[in-house]
C-alpha cells in the first residue's frame, strides 16, 4: 500500500497512485510504510528506520501525526528497539513472500525439515533459497529470526503449532538487565 500524505488517500500500489496523480494533475507526497500489522484492536502501520537515517531525514517523524489525521496509526521503530538481525530477516522474508510455493513443494520441504535442519543442508538436498524463504515467510516452516541473520547455519523446521517467528516483535531487544 502507498499513501499520498497530502490528501490521505490510500492506494494498493505506487503505480495506482502515479496513475491517479497523472489523471488528476495532483502532486502527491508519496509514502509507503514497511509493514501493516493486523492486531486484535485493528491494523497499525509500521515504519522501521535506522536512527541515523531518521537523523538525516527527520521529516519521517511527522508521518504518524499526518496519517493520524486521516485515521491511520503509524509507529516508527528504530534500531534501539529492533535489532539489526531481526530487521534484516524480516526484510528478507518480506521479499520472499513473492515466491508462492505449490502444495507439493511445501509437503516435500516440510517432510525434510520435520526436525531441525540447517538451511545449508536443505540447499544440499536441492531446495532453492526462494522456496525455503518463501515457506518461512508464509509460515509453513519456522526458524529463529531474532538472534542471527538467516544463513546456511540457520536451523529450520516444520511449523508444529503456529508460525510464532512471524507473530512476535522483539520489543525487549533493547532492555538492559
Amino acid at each position: 500500500m502507498t499513501f499520498d500524505l497530502a490528501t490521505g488517500r490510500r492506494f494498493p500500489t505506487k503505480e495506482d497512485l502515479f496513475q491517479w496523480a497523472r489523471d488528476s494533475g495532483s502532486r502527491p507526497i508519496i509514502y509507503t510504510p514497511d509493514f501493516e500489522l493486523q492486531l486484535q484492536t485493528g491494523s497499525i502501520l509500521v515504519e522501521v528506520k535506522h536512527a541515523e537515517l531518521i537523523a538525516r531525514a527527520p521529516k519521517v517523524l511527522a508521518y504518524p501525526s499526518i496519517l493520524a489525521r486521516y485515521g491511520y496509526r503509524l509507529v516508527i521503530l528504530d534500531d534501539r528497539v529492533l535489532h539489526d538481525a531481526f530487521v534484516r530477516n524480516m526484510r528478507s522474508l518480506s521479499m520472499a513472500w513473492t515466491y508462492s510455493p505449490n502444495r507439493s513443494e511445501i509437503t516435500n520441504l516440510q517432510a525434510d525439515s520435520g526436525d531441525w535442519v540447517s538451511l545449508g543442508a536443505l540447499r544440499d538436498r536441492g531446495y532453492p533459497d526462494a522456496l525455503v524463504l518463501g515457506c518461512l515467510a508464509r509460515g509453513h516452516l519456522t526458524c529463529d529470526v531474532q538472534r542471527e541473520r538467516i544463513s546456511k547455519n540457520t536451523l529450520i523446521r516444520t511449523v508444529v503449532d503456529k508460525p510464532s517467528h512471524l507473530m512476535e516483535l522483539p520489543l525487549d531487544a533493547c532492555r538492559t538487565s
